[in-house]
């Protein structure tokens, strides 16, 4: 060997070592951590329940004297497994919060071996789900007799703390016993203790529950809706949005944004509603985490412009809606519901000079969508009635064939749901339709939640018809009117810069300089007092 060819050959070796070792590290390694850290989320949600947060209910112990009386320890585990699932699923009703959790009285993870290996897949989903922190447990007792108990419940959090529920003694139930009130009264212990369980898990879905409950109670017309302690539930939860927080609590602040925005138009305080809605599209513009929310406060904020009677205004937010979340039923229904008042009445709430037909047109575009995206959805067809009855803009007259459409809608409307269909039966006593008469009283019945006076975007989403919303309305509610016969609105009104669609170009409320939400009011309608606390609150995490 030449002496030449040593130097050369270690030369050789050292560039061969640096392409095997070296470039791995620095190249391919980083590849594999970056495709974790991009892939890793996608995958635990492709495995769906494997990864999804657990709350396991364990068996409750019972007293001899509740075994006396049928009483084990499964029976009241999965009483509470019920209860706890049937409260998240109201809480669901309020806010579209995606909720993951699971509640199970047992959870068998899959065991197979990785082919080759001889490796159980179940010990390594365990020791994830341990790195993850995804269960919590509830266990605990129940202590006295069926006349007077307690149930003791103790949760362990995911991570390992645990919480004492406290003594829920409800009232006796006498001094001889009996099988209903016991089950009445173990219930509602249950469900109070679920409820509690909830508060802890999550505050969102709690004051969720408490709105829904809320809501239930003051639709029965006893007396008027009070929603002052859930408000400053979620106002308390919107100021939790700062850099600082996690994702989850950022996310958590956007729905409770959403949700004082829906409260405001259960108070028809339009414009606070309005200032919610749009605090969120604008916080989405610097929190990635609030984009989610964003298609809803569009909604939200469309839905309020429309019961203001500022049509051509909530077409162009409700665009918006739908273009961010093309499934979304409600959001096509709104959005045809505003063309639809513009087309019955093309002059009204600055209206565009647009053709009468188009606007018709528009409107069964997007009610059909509706009608696909939920075939179920009893308010859109009765909208959708209302839209195929307005005549043509070419002859000026409504086909036969377009008139036997709108009244299959409107029957379909009384079909899915007779108690609720007093829109659809009104229209199809106009029309001179017979078919349903025999079930007119239980239609057209008195029903408390259509004199409650609220917005009648929700009243008409409950079915109520125009005669028993105007009948419930205050003298002063002009935007309980039917749209064909509202009054125009004030151009000052829905042209105010703080209710429409910035224009392009223009910056939106957020100032990027100290994370603060600036909304000018130059209207007379004061704010909702939580509005300005909670973005101030907001403006005060993220700041730094």
């Amino acid at each position: 060997m030449k002496p030449l060819d040593i130097p050369f050959a270690s030369l050789l070796w050292a560039v061969r070592f640096l392409c095997r070792h070296v470039l791995y590290l620095g190249i391919v390694v980083p590849l594999i951590l970056v495709a974790a850290f991009y892939l890793g989320p996608r995958i635990v949600a492709l495995c769906g329940v494997w990864f999804d947060p657990l709350t396991l209910v364990q068996p409750i112990e019972v007293s001899d004297d509740f075994r006396r009386q049928g009483y084990t320890d499964q029976t009241l585990q999965h009483l509470l497994v019920d209860t706890l699932s049937d409260v998240r699923k109201e809480a669901e009703s309020v806010t579209p919060a995606n909720d993951t959790e699971n509640v199970l009285a047992e959870f068998k993870l899959p065991d197979f071996t990785v082919p080759g290996t001889g490796l159980s897949v179940r010990p390594l989903i365990e020791f994830a789900r341990t790195l993850l922190k995804r269960d919590s447990s509830v266990y605990g007792s129940v202590v006295g007799s069926p006349s007077s108990f307690a149930v003791m419940l103790t949760l362990r959090d995911p991570d390992g703390r645990t919480v004492a529920l406290g003594n829920d003694v409800p009232p006796d139930t006498g001094a001889k016993p009996n099988v209903t009130n016991e089950s009445l009264a173990m219930r509602h212990a249950l469900r109070q203790a679920a409820t509690t369980i909830l508060q802890h898990q999550s505050p969102l879905l709690h004051a969720s529950y408490l709105t829904q409950m809320e809501q239930k109670r003051c639709l029965q017309g006893n007396a008027p809706c009070q929603f002052d302690d859930v408000r400053e539930r979620f106002a308390q939860i919107a100021a939790g949005s700062g850099r600082e927080a996690s994702g989850a609590s950022r996310e958590e602040a956007a729905w409770a944004m959403l949700a004082l925005s829906k409260l405001d138009t259960y108070a028809r305080d339009y414009e606070g509603s309005i200032r919610h809605a749009r605090s969120i599209v604008d916080m989405s513009e610097e929190l990635h985490s609030w984009k989610r929310v964003r298609p809803w406060a569009y909604y939200n904020w469309g839905v309020a412009l429309m019961d203001m009677g500022c049509y051509q205004q909530a077409a162009d937010v409700l665009r918006r809606a739908v273009e961010l979340h093309k499934d979304y039923a409600p959001a096509h229904n709104a959005l045809g519901r505003a063309w639809l008042a513009l087309a019955q009445r093309p002059t009204l709430a600055g209206a565009a000079p647009q053709g009468h037909g188009d606007y018709r047109a528009s409107a069964v575009r997007e009610l059909r969508l509706a009608i696909e995206k939920n075939p179920g959805y009893q308010e859109a067809y009765v909208n959708l009635g209302d839209a195929l009855r307005l005549p043509s803009m070419k002859t000026g007259l409504v086909p036969a064939a377009t008139l036997d459409e709108a009244r299959d809608a409107y029957r379909t409307a009384v079909a899915l749901n007779i108690d609720d269909a007093g829109r659809a039966y009104e229209r199809l006593t106009t029309l001179r339709d017979s078919a349903f008469v025999k079930v007119a009283a239980r239609i057209t019945r008195s029903r408390a939640q259509c004199a409650t006076g609220m917005a009648r975007s929700l009243l008409e989403s409950w079915g109520c018809s125009d005669t028993q919303i105007e009948a419930g309305a205050s003298k002063d509610a002009r935007d309980m009117q039917p749209a064909a016969m509202h009054a125009m609105a004030s151009n000052q009104t829905c042209s105010k810069p703080e209710l429409t669609l910035p224009a392009k170009g223009t910056p939106g409320n957020l100032n990027k300089a100290n994370g603060m939400i600036e909304v000018k009011n130059t209207g007379e309608t004061p704010k909702p007092r939580d509005a300005d606390s909670s973005r101030g609150a907001i403006a005060q995490q993220q700041r730094g």
